[in-house]
């Protein structure tokens, strides 16, 4: 797991390229994309509003196996373009996978009702996933087993919440609990957490609203609330970038679709799926 978290903002060089892709070059764009189940809400959009306001002709499709799977199937030539919510590993930057960084997310701590606690730290956090917190009442809360909900292993939520959350506190020795329930994606994240009396989970800032709305909550981290501006200003301690994934330096029909979602119009779609847009 690579160590250090990079927002490699190379995003900003891109921004001025993409103008207007109506013209020629643009029309009948043709791309298979896959990954991330975190960005799909993004991509789903971004095709739309692409179809509809920049190229008819285009064919575009989206898979969401995962962050993981994205990754491979880039290098694989399964997809012209992938997406990740994780880092890449060194085996996978050494095969030629290359990350462009178009939004970021603050990785929430959602609970169960029946959870009184508001606030918790990142320490307490780690020791709950490592399983040395087990039970409620050392927090503070009821005399009540702790329910911990984790993703699956394809997720790139799962991997960035190891390398900001146990790798920070832990190092090498952070090891997820073996003991706990695995959900596939965030929206399945924020329904078992929130139907699961006495429960801890976490997933996207975008869950938040469909958590609160269906009785649960999220926790501060160390008092600090998971909103766009702490996570822009680097002040909630959880953040990551959503990113594009190519095979080598971005080029043709791929740098094409990263320059649209790099755009103004393209940073209005991530802010309207409720993540962070770079500007």
């Amino acid at each position: 797991m690579n160590k250090t978290f990079f927002f490699v903002i190379m995003t900003l060089a891109f921004i001025p390229l993409w103008a207007g892709a109506q013209g020629e070059e643009g029309a009948g764009l043709r791309l298979s994309m896959g990954g991330s189940t975190t960005v799909e809400p993004i991509i789903t959009s971004a095709m739309e509003v692409y179809l509809a306001e920049v190229d008819p002709q285009a064919e575009l499709s989206y898979d969401a196996p995962g962050s993981t799977a994205g990754i491979r199937g880039v290098l694989n030539g399964v997809y012209d373009l992938g997406t990740a919510s994780r880092a890449l590993l060194l085996n996978e930057k050494e095969q030629g996978a290359v990350l462009t960084n178009i939004a970021l997310d603050g990785l929430a701590v959602i609970v169960h009702e029946t959870v009184p606690i508001d606030d918790i730290s990142l320490e307490d956090l780690a020791s709950i996933y490592v399983g040395e917190i087990k039970n409620w009442k050392d927090l503070g809360g009821p005399d009540h087993e702790i329910v911990v909900v984790n993703r699956d292993e394809a997720s790139g939520t799962l991997g960035a919440f190891e390398e900001l959350v146990l790798e920070r506190i832990y190092g090498d020795d952070g090891r997820f609990i073996r003991e706990a329930l695995i959900t596939e994606s965030n929206g399945n994240m924020a329904t078992m957490v929130t139907q699961t009396p006495y429960s801890i989970g976490y997933g996207s800032l975008a869950i938040i609203d469909r958590v609160e709305n269906s009785g649960g909550k999220a926790l501060t981290i160390g008092g600090i609330e998971d909103t766009a501006e702490n996570v822009l200003t680097g002040k909630y301690p959880i953040v990551r970038p959503l990113s594009f994934v190519s095979f080598g330096k971005p080029e043709g029909t791929v740098l094409t679709f990263i320059e649209f979602l790099l755009s103004p119009r393209g940073q209005e779609i991530i802010l309207e799926a409720k993540y962070v847009p770079l500007q």
